[in-house]
């Protein structure tokens, strides 16, 4: 049985994928940034979402723990994208709080297997 934890995560890695590619093609589309660069950073932002997505939605206790490292890409890039580019700020704080939710989220589902014993 899926938990809320699991849920929420899932959510939330989910909707980084159309705040991801709607934000990358809309600078492509105002001209900020050329195919070649907009490729590039959609393959560096939307591979590792894709490896860890099977993982996630199995429940793999393994697979959270490692996308907490991943939280922390996107956290990192959402900052340093709302203090660099003021005219994509909202893009940028919308990715800096699912990648917080996310984090949370995962934090407390493995928490909560790991008091059950279930860490492996």
């Amino acid at each position: 049985m899926k938990t809320f934890y699991q849920y929420t995560t899932f959510g939330t890695w989910l909707l980084l994928f159309p705040l991801l590619l709607s934000w990358q093609l809309q600078q492509l589309d105002a001209g900020t940034l050329s195919p070649t660069a907009t490729g590039a950073t959609l393959f560096v932002l939307l591979a590792p979402l894709l490896l860890i997505g099977p993982g996630l939605f199995k429940g793999h206790v393994k697979t959270y723990q490692w996308s907490l490292f991943l939280t922390l890409l996107y956290f990192s890039h959402g900052v340093m994208e709302a203090w660099a580019v003021p005219g994509y700020r909202w893009y940028a704080l919308a990715e800096v709080a699912l990648s917080l939710l996310w984090f949370m989220a995962a934090i407390l589902y493995v928490r909560r297997q790991a008091t059950r014993g279930r860490t492996g």
